[in-house]
């Protein structure tokens, strides 16, 4: 699997919770057609000050021969600040261990963020940035995805398309003491 792989399917991604779990999909099939052995894969999001100094959101997978994969997934590649790196699990792997499985989130950092704790560090392992989101686990006539992720920042979450216009119309307009109330806020 390369990130090509993944940026092929960004062209229709709006951010929306619902286009992350169709990502998720399209690449759950791909990893599983060409891993055959695993039965599970979950992406992990965070968002922390990264190397190119931006307030990046990052996805890490972690694929498993099992249902669904042990979190804290952890390595000799997660757990770098470890005295002594803990032994791989047999069936466990993730992003860091191999680069077969690599994900790439492409634009969706919208998507993501709502979903990130507000403690990540890029001195932190992974365990410690990273929150579940998403797991993708082989059926017997595909694949099947579960949302698993915890709403950390409900003013960032995106709604689809019907959302938003049920939202619209249910706002009511400020009314006039409101309306100079916020007024005085925003000055």
């Amino acid at each position: 699997m390369s990130e090509q792989d993944d940026d092929d399917d960004d062209d229709d991604d709006d951010g929306t919770l619902e286009s992350e779990l169709r990502d998720l999909d399209d690449y759950a099939k791909r990893l599983f057609a060409a891993k055959p052995e695993l039965r599970s894969v979950m992406i992990g999001v965070a968002q922390y000050w990264s190397d190119e100094a931006d307030d990046a959101v990052h996805a890490f997978a972690v694929a498993s021969e099992r249902s669904t994969p042990l979190w804290p997934h952890l390595c000799g590649q997660t757990s770098w600040n470890e005295v002594e790196p803990p032994e791989p699990i047999a069936g466990e792997i993730c992003g860091s261990c191999t680069l077969e499985i690599g994900y790439s989130h492409g634009g969706s950092i919208p998507g993501f963020a709502p979903y990130c704790h507000e403690n990540g560090n890029q001195e932190k392992p992974i365990a410690d940035n990273y929150t579940p989101f998403a797991i993708a686990r082989r059926t017997d006539d595909g694949v099947a995805v579960e949302f698993v992720g915890t709403l950390h920042r409900p003013a960032n979450q995106l709604l689809g398309p019907a959302e938003r216009e049920a939202a619209k119309r249910a706002a009511k307009p400020l009314d006039a003491r409101a309306k100079e109330l916020f007024m005085q806020v925003c000055a």
